[in-house]
């Protein structure tokens, strides 16, 4: 597990803020376990993918539309630029996609 801003147990006493923690944490390690393995199928590849969209794209600036990045974040009481700017600093990602 990758630890950065958004670890699910530092979201104490609200369910609700711990599953959307728990979400965040999960598209990063969705984004990061295969990480340099080359020997990867396809179904890997494309959640990897849909895992580095989804948390980089920035496509929610405001947090509106349910389930998205940015969304999940504000849910989670945490801010969504700082986040991923974490998760970036943690991966070695210089550049958004």
């Amino acid at each position: 597990m990758i630890h950065t801003a958004i670890d699910a147990s530092s979201c104490e006493g609200d369910r609700y803020k711990f599953l959307v923690a728990a979400i965040i944490q999960q598209g990063v390690n969705d984004m990061c376990y295969f990480r340099g393995d080359t020997r990867l199928g396809e179904s890997q590849k494309l959640v990897k993918q849909q895992a580095r969209h989804w948390i980089m794209c920035g496509d929610d600036p405001r947090g509106q539309r349910p389930w998205s990045f940015e969304w999940c974040c504000l849910m989670a009481d945490r801010n969504p630029k700082r986040c991923r700017n974490a998760i970036r600093r943690r991966l070695g990602i210089k550049v958004e996609l």
